[in-house]
């Protein structure tokens, strides 16, 4: 099959736009094995169509471009980059904005976070998720405040957390590799 003839089977079969990526991805996952090289391109390439990852298929194309990698980018969406930057931005203006002893939580698309932060000193942004929302907190908040994260590294839960720091992050760096953080990793170069 190609694309022309899976879409106009799953026209002439179903009018539900969740309905049809629904049974192309129950065939693209469950009957993988048993479709040719070319039925399974086409349908890889019909869950990747603008109007897949758009406003008909929604969040399961979404969940289908993050299980297998695709960073093809719908070019006809409504939602472009900057609109998901400034919804992300608001969630965490949200959080901060309610921080208790210089802690808060807020939630991007329903994915908690937590964040940290004394002004003018620093911010810790921690996410369980480790995709493309955690990589959007930690755009969200750079724009923020201005600056870039130092250092990212799993903390206790495995909690994927992100510092920006300041005044001293080469100070604050040793003190995180004391503490054996796990897969602690240097994102800037130190000052020297």
């Amino acid at each position: 099959m190609n694309e022309q003839q899976i879409w106009k089977h799953l026209k002439r079969k179903y009018q539900d736009g969740e309905k049809q990526a629904t049974v192309l991805m129950d065939v693209y996952n469950l009957q993988s094995k048993l479709l040719t090289l070319e039925t399974r391109d086409s349908m890889r390439n019909v869950l990747r169509t603008p109007i897949c990852t758009g406003v008909v298929f929604g969040q399961l194309a979404r969940d289908y471009r993050e299980r297998n990698g695709s960073s093809i980018k719908p070019k006809d969406t409504q939602e472009t980059t900057d609109t998901y930057l400034q919804r992300d931005i608001e969630c965490v203006k949200q959080a901060l904005s309610d921080l208790k002893n210089h802690w808060s939580q807020g939630r991007i698309e329903g994915e908690l976070f937590c964040v940290t932060y004394v002004e003018d000193t620093f911010l810790l942004a921690s996410m369980k998720n480790d995709g493309h929302l955690l990589e959007r907190l930690v755009a969200a908040c750079s724009r923020i405040i201005q600056y870039e994260p130092f250092c990212k590294y799993t903390d206790l839960g495995g909690m994927k957390t992100y510092e920006w720091d300041k005044n001293n992050s080469n100070e604050r760096y040793k003190e995180l590799n004391q503490e054996g953080k796990n897969d602690l990793v240097r994102l800037d170069k130190p000052i020297r």
